[in-house]
Formats: C-alpha cells, sequence, structure tokens
C-alpha cells in the first residue's frame, strides 16, 4: 500500500448543470487530499486491494474564476474547509483489464454528509504521477447547495487529478 497526495496546482473539476446555459460552467481549482492504493505490475493501480482517499477545499484556495466571490460565499459557513470528502467503495466496472472504475463519494459540506457514486478512469504511473479523470452527477440540493426545488437541477462533474507517489 502505498500513499499518494493529490497535486494541488494540477487538480481540476469542472462543474455544469443542467437545465443550465449551454456553455456556463466554472473550473474549480485548490483541491487537495491524499490517497492510500497499491499499483500492480503493470503500473496502474490494483483495485483487488481496497482504495480510500480523502479530499478537502479550502475556502480560501477556491477558485471558480469571475465567479470566486459567489461561490466563497455561498458556501461559506464559518469554516474554512467548507467541502471534505471521503472515496471509499472503489472497483473496476469492466474487469481487471480496464482502467475504468466506480466509486462512492462521501461529500460534506454546509454541515452535512451526503453520498453519491461516480465512475473514473486511472491511467499508468508516469515518473511519481498517477493521473485520474472521472466524472460526478449530484444533486445540488443533496450536497448542501440551496438551488430552487422547481429547477430539478443536476451538477455535472468532470474532474482530473494528477497523485503524486508520498510513501510506499
Amino acid at each position: 500500500m502505498a500513499r499518494w497526495r493529490i497535486d494541488t496546482e494540477r487538480a481540476s473539476a469542472r462543474v455544469t448543470f443542467s437545465p443550465g446555459i449551454p456553455g456556463l460552467g466554472i473550473t474549480v481549482k485548490g483541491l487537495s487530499g491524499e490517497f492510500d492504493l497499491t499499483l500492480g505490475d503493470d503500473g496502474r493501480p490494483d483495485m483487488r486491494v481496497p482504495i480510500r482517499g480523502e479530499f478537502a477545499l479550502a475556502l480560501a484556495d477556491l477558485d471558480t474564476g469571475p465567479l470566486t466571490k459567489v461561490s466563497r460565499s455561498l458556501l461559506a459557513s464559518g469554516d474554512q474547509i467548507p467541502i471534505r470528502g471521503t472515496i471509499r467503495d472503489v472497483a473496476r466496472t469492466r474487469g481487471h483489464d480496464h482502467d475504468e472504475f466506480g466509486f462512492t463519494v462521501d461529500v460534506a459540506m454546509r454541515g452535512e454528509t451526503h453520498s453519491t457514486d461516480g465512475l473514473g478512469n486511472s491511467g499508468v504511473l508516469e515518473g511519481d504521477r498517477l493521473r485520474v479523470e472521472g466524472r460526478t452527477t449530484v444533486n445540488p440540493r443533496a450536497v448542501g447547495v440551496p438551488v430552487p426545488k422547481i429547477l430539478r437541477a443536476r451538477g455535472h462533474i468532470v474532474w482530473d487529478l494528477a497523485l503524486v507517489l508520498l510513501e510506499v
């Protein structure tokens, strides 16, 4: 089992909403965290060994471009780290020879914790970095974002992470 950290400088998540205005979305930067995972002989994560990770987004690091001030005010609840999460139940979706995996993410935000499922793809180790990308769809109200019920909104998050090896 090895310990990995999210490369905060390279991590990003693109968030769009439906219904929404085509082309309107925000890019979130400032994500940090660590994962425990084992690599197989082929340089890919061995998902037969449990994988677990935690992430956080500090309010001071939240960057959503021109919407940063609004985003910070929506998330502010007196906590300087308004979003925390845990990744669990990671498993390949199409057998050991494929890079696609499913997972459950528990998100704590605005005083509540909610779970949702997601899909991801892992790359092969390049130097000391492992690229992981994926997508998660959430009901914004289910994770504490105050969206009027009449909108029946869905948040679509496409994320891209580089994990850096910390210790084996």
